[in-house]
């Protein structure tokens, strides 16, 4: 029979990226600050007539046929090809010593693992070069792309996100809001989440057991259509906004906390009563559809959702039921917006032509590419001088743009731990959580679990990475 640690070891996606390392190189971890862009050699294409071709990780929306071959056809020397944003795909491809040479991540919540392990190209030479990434247009959220072995936003730059978010606004239909007598949310006061899972049950609907309109959907859930599941980042914006930690001074996860439980308790609540689809209740539709069919009063998104909302079918010629609210702030507790993602890219510490990988990165993140992004809304820019580019051509544009903004004078970094993949957490959430929804287990008796679990991944990430 398998023992606990070795299944608790299979739910950890750090120990996957072990696993991979030691199938191209040696079982010692690689020191974050030895692979740098002069470690890796590159042919100079000026020497030579051949095509060189560079794969980028991203998904086909993320990355089109038209912009690669936009780029194709102007860089002779360059052949750009798309590989698909699959986390299980890129591990054995990084075992197989085949990985993409530019790398999807989410800066947020992911970056510190790729830079432990070898996997992130040091870049910062080629940032103080560029001409493309001025320092000083350059917004402070490229720092979730810094990492200097030990505190994610200092040291060395490894990446920057093509777009971003605050991640926790919530958009809402304002018309299900007048229907339930709930006031209208202001643009710059945000409510407290006891209001928030208050509105949700008096926005849900139900056919017997049927939800048949959903009071409140996290579209960062863990359920992948969008549930009202809680999550490791909410809860971790959630304590942050009361001056509180998941993790304790030496690093250790806290779950079972007074604030952490009843944060969780208010989320495991809203499950049990049915506010939305859940494990408890089965998503029967992507969340953003649900919402754009009415059938939903709030999603909590960031910004970059409203231009989903503007070309969808159902939601595009009625606009304006929709509004964006603030960020929710715990009772008593401070205003704090914050990125849950940060969705970006590394160049592959192995790629064979960084010198052409770096050409096409400058042009993904900083090119065209991100003009088109920002001009459709499809997230914030990381410049400061494209953020004129943002829609605001009608008042559900005008109105979101005003929210995001005054978001960004709330801005705060969530305190993940650099040692414990966004992987493993989730799936000790999906693991220990869930029977919960069902009472095959109480909320304490699971958080102590996700504790022990928690930090056994922890320690093992810090064996990994040579950290005692």
């Amino acid at each position: 029979m398998m023992g606990k640690k070795t299944s608790i070891i299979l739910l950890s996606s750090m120990v996957v990226l072990s696993s991979a390392l030691s199938a191209c190189s040696s079982n010692k971890a690689t020191s974050p600050n030895s692979t740098d862009a002069t470690s890796t050699q590159s042919a100079d294409p000026s020497q030579s007539k051949e095509v060189v071709t560079i794969r980028v990780q991203m998904g086909d929306g993320e990355l089109t046929k038209e912009q690669i071959q936009e780029f194709n056809d102007s860089h002779p020397n360059i052949k750009v090809e798309r590989v698909d944003a699959d986390y299980n795909k890129l591990m054995a491809m990084v075992a197989a010593n085949n990985a993409p040479d530019i790398i999807r991540v989410t800066g947020a919540n992911e970056l510190p693992s790729y830079v432990l392990r070898g996997l992130a190209l040091n870049l910062t030479s080629y940032f103080e070069s560029s001409e493309v990434f001025k320092k000083d247009d350059l917004l402070p959220i490229v720092d979730v792309f810094k990492f200097n072995g030990t505190t994610q936003g200092q040291g060395d730059m490894y990446g920057v996100p093509k777009d971003w978010s605050p991640d926790f606004t919530i958009f809402y239909n304002k018309k299900l809001f007048q229907e339930a007598g709930i006031p209208l949310p202001s643009a710059t006061e945000p409510l407290t989440w006891d209001q928030i899972f208050d509105y949700a049950g008096k926005l849900t609907k139900k056919d017997g057991d049927k939800i048949t309109q959903h009071g409140f959907l996290n579209f960062l859930g863990y359920g992948g259509a969008g549930d009202i599941t809680p999550t490791q980042e909410t809860l971790i914006l959630q304590l942050q906004q009361q001056g509180k930690s998941l993790f304790d001074e030496q690093g250790k996860a806290n779950f079972n906390s007074p604030e952490a439980i009843a944060i969780l308790k208010q989320w495991v609540d809203a499950v049990k009563a049915g506010y939305g689809q859940s494990p408890l209740n089965p998503a029967v539709e992507w969340s953003p559809i649900l919402f754009s069919d009415s059938k939903v009063g709030m999603i909590m998104a960031g910004y970059f959702l409203s231009n989903f909302f503007k070309e969808n079918e159902k939601s595009k010629d009625h606009l304006s039921d929709f509004a964006l609210m603030p960020t929710p702030v715990m009772a008593g507790g401070t205003q704090i917006s914050a990125t849950g993602a940060a969705t970006g890219g590394i160049i592959y510490s192995k790629t064979k032509h960084p010198k052409e990988a770096w050409e096409v990165f400058e042009w993904y993140f900083g090119g065209k590419p991100a003009d088109d992004r920002a001009k459709s809304g499809n997230g914030l820019p990381i410049f400061n001088s494209k953020m004129a580019l943002l829609p605001q051509n009608n008042d559900f544009e005008k109105q979101s743009y005003e929210v995001v903004q005054n978001e960004l004078k709330h801005l705060q970094p969530l305190k993940f731990n650099n040692f414990i993949s966004a992987q493993g957490m989730q799936k000790i959430f999906e693991k220990l959580i869930v029977p919960v929804y069902f009472d095959k287990d109480t909320l304490e008796s699971a958080l102590e679990k996700m504790n022990t679990d928690a930090n056994l991944l922890i320690q093992e990430g810090k064996e990994i990475a040579g950290v005692k």
